[in-house]
């Protein structure tokens, strides 16, 4: 027999994410904005604008997106984050916003590099796994 799936709103769902919309910034997010991390996101997929779309999205939370641009290949299954310089709690909170595996954290310290001469002190190359909408 023929089945129809209906989609209804769930308007307790939506009072949260409108309410969320307008919030003020938490503790943790003026924390992590005062660290000041500044962070590049790269597109490492062939979906067009990933690496705005996400900055744009971190950028809300409160995050110092500095520059967006394409990574260097396009077929990264999974979102990874570069740390260049350390900033614990940037990298804590794009690991919780990004859901990033620990094992797609890379490490390049460097005490004795000069801060600019790297492009960001967090690099993020967004995977085929980001997903704006969450």
């Amino acid at each position: 027999s023929d089945s129809w799936k209906v989609l209804l709103p769930r308007p307790d769902r939506i009072q949260q994410r409108v309410a969320s919309l307008y919030a003020p910034p938490t503790a943790a997010d003026d924390l992590v904005a005062a660290e000041g991390a500044r962070i590049q996101v790269l597109n490492g997929t062939y979906r067009q604008q990933l690496a705005k779309i996400g900055a744009d999205q971190l950028h809300w939370y409160g995050l110092n997106i500095v520059e967006t641009g394409l990574a260097d290949h396009p077929d990264y299954k999974h979102t990874q984050i570069i740390v260049y310089n350390e900033y614990p709690l940037a990298l804590e909170y794009l690991v919780q916003l990004l859901k990033v595996a620990p094992e797609r954290i890379h490490y390049q310290l460097d005490p004795n590099r000069p801060p600019d001469a790297v492009p960001a002190d967090l690099v993020v190359i967004l995977g085929e796994d980001y997903d704006p909408c969450h």
